[in-house]
């Protein structure tokens, strides 16, 4: 990722599509750090 040439909101949209949601987040993950009813509302 740090050798592309795109736009970071471009990458953070590509690693929200591809987001996994857990039961449990892990520590520091995407999903721990979007916060619940921030994840909530990105896969409704």
């Amino acid at each position: 990722m740090l050798d592309s040439n795109k736009p970071w909101e471009f990458l953070v949209g590509q690693a929200i599509a591809q987001l996994e949601v857990a039961q449990t987040p892990k520590a520091h993950s995407l999903q721990d750090y979007l916060g619940a009813k921030a994840v909530e509302h990105l896969i409704n």
